[in-house]
């Protein structure tokens, strides 16, 4: 496949002048933008993004039934069906990293009076901030460890979501209805994330445990730190922490632990109260009445 001189360079148009400017790229660059235009030309990349969620989302029911069913003659479509979806969200995730790196952007110049058109490439920065790269590192890294229903589910999740909006706002963004449609779609968005991030919160556990059968410790490091990383960024991935933090308090304050394990309770309750803020406050964590308590 062949790139023509307008693939391989940048163009910068100058108001002030008839001339135009061409600023070289780096191989990768010109290789991205070539690649582009190729698709562009041949497919839509948008369309292939709708595709891979549609395929996600079929390779996983197709999982979900070789599992339900669990007769030997399905023991295929269980294997096939999961590397579907396996393959279904690297390719989503590949195309929106893709868009967010490579895809042109218009930089305005005041000072010269020009406009450049360059690919936009994130820092290493803004990379470990971006939800959607730490997600596609999440995904290859499922690509190297044990199958799962569970390192699934989150993903299946944001290929609904992902395409109830595509359909809603691309599809028929202006006929009833998508009118009809939109109220209910915001309206069970963010709860929809939240179970997605209490999923990513049970993989940690689950991850803990395939590392300790396997004797290998990595994948579990590896996932931590990526989780650590959305945890920063992310309220709802911090809600899925606090509502544990809530049921674990409901559990210690329901008057059956001795006063001396609840103290200690209540006690490490508020070092991590430092660490991770709660959206409530409870009388348990003043200490006062506590402490005065006769123990048992």
């Amino acid at each position: 496949m062949g790139f023509s001189a307008k693939q391989e360079m940048a163009v910068t148009k100058c108001t002030s002048g008839e001339e135009d400017i061409q600023i070289p790229l780096n191989f990768i660059q010109r290789w991205a933008l070539g690649l582009e235009t190729y698709l562009r030309s041949q497919l839509q990349l948008q369309n292939v993004w709708a595709l891979s969620h549609v395929a996600t989302i079929v390779g996983f029911v197709c999982y979900v039934y070789a599992l339900v069913a669990g007769e030997l003659e399905l023991g295929g479509l269980r294997e096939s069906s999961y590397k579907l979806t396996m393959l279904s969200m690297t390719v989503t995730f590949v195309i929106v990293m893709y868009r967010a790196n490579f895809e042109e952007q218009l930089v305005i110049n005041d000072n010269k009076e020009e406009v450049i058109v360059k690919p936009k490439v994130m820092s290493v920065r803004e990379l470990i901030q971006n939800d959607n790269a730490l997600l596609f590192a999440t995904i290859l890294l499922w690509n190297f460890t044990l199958e799962s229903v569970l390192k699934l589910l989150p993903f299946v999740i944001y290929a609904m979501i992902n395409l109830s909006s595509f359909f809603i706002q691309e599809v028929i963004p202006h006929r009833p209805l998508s009118r009809a449609l939109l109220p209910l779609f915001d309206y069970l968005e963010l709860p929809l994330l939240t179970v997605a991030s209490h999923f990513d919160l049970l993989n940690m556990f689950s991850l803990f445990k395939e590392s300790y059968e396997s004797h290998n410790g990595y994948p579990s490091v590896i996932y931590f730190w990526v989780w650590c990383l959305r945890f920063e960024s992310s309220e709802i991935s911090r809600s899925s922490v606090k509502a544990l933090f809530g049921f674990v308090d409901g559990i210690a304050n329901l008057g059956f632990l001795p006063n001396r394990l609840h103290r200690l309770y209540v006690d490490w309750r508020l070092r991590w109260t430092f660490l991770i803020p709660m959206d409530y406050k409870s009388a348990y964590y003043s200490g006062g009445d506590v402490d005065n308590e006769d123990d048992d």
